[in-house]
């Protein structure tokens, strides 16, 4: 006899809109300081370079800079103090531009794109995903059902005046599965409890 198999779905319990965008934002700043440092290092190297060439020099550094540099050289015999010189370039600035630039490339997912840093869609949507909850288990799933049936008749009785989010009675203490929420009504599942609960149903430190 054959049985159907229930097919796991995951299940949105909590995305945090603020920090998405707060994390986008420092994504983009990033990103432009990169190009500032590109920018420095570019009038050092006196290109042209492909994209991905400059992408090497962000990962690389000032090593990656003074190794085209070095294939510039006058006097390949002389040091690089002499042949810099010798061609008016200051490392200084260069230098100080790509002290952090590979930590910063490699902090969110960068592309070099016709010259310019860019954030790519992969970049943000990691930063989306890694602020985003999901159900993991179908007991997860099935207790988030039961608190949206719960926060129904909750939201219910609070629009009727009978509960309020300072509630302490044993009703609203014991509902661990819900929350007071920022929502258009007061009360809804407490992702932080039902990612608690194992395969088996079984829940820990629920505290």
């Amino acid at each position: 006899m054959k049985t159907d198999t229930l097919q796991f779905e995951p299940i949105l319990l909590e995305k945090n809109e603020e920090r998405i965008e707060s994390g986008i934002k420092a994504a983009l700043e990033n990103a432009e300081k990169l190009n500032e440092s590109l920018s420095t290092a570019m009038d050092f190297v006196d290109g042209p370079l492909t994209d991905e060439e400059k992408e090497e020099l962000l990962q690389g550094g000032f090593k990656q800079a003074m190794e085209i540099m070095r294939g510039k050289y006058q006097f390949p015999k002389a040091d690089d103090d002499f042949n810099l010189k010798s061609m008016g370039k200051d490392p200084l600035p260069t230098k100080k531009a790509l002290v952090s630039s590979n930590a910063l490339f490699k902090g969110y997912k960068y592309q070099v794109n016709n010259g310019n840093v860019v954030l790519t869609d992969e970049g943000r949507n990691e930063i989306v995903e890694s602020l985003t909850v999901y159900t993991k288990n179908q007991k997860q799933n099935d207790v988030y059902q039961l608190a949206v049936d719960i926060c129904e008749k909750i939201n219910d009785a609070y629009e009727q005046g009978f509960v309020n989010n300072f509630d302490q009675t044993p009703i609203s203490t014991g509902l661990k599965f819900v929350r007071f929420g920022r929502g258009e009504r007061p009360f809804e599942p407490h992702p932080n409890y039902i990612q608690k609960i194992g395969n088996d149903g079984n829940i820990q430190n629920l505290n």
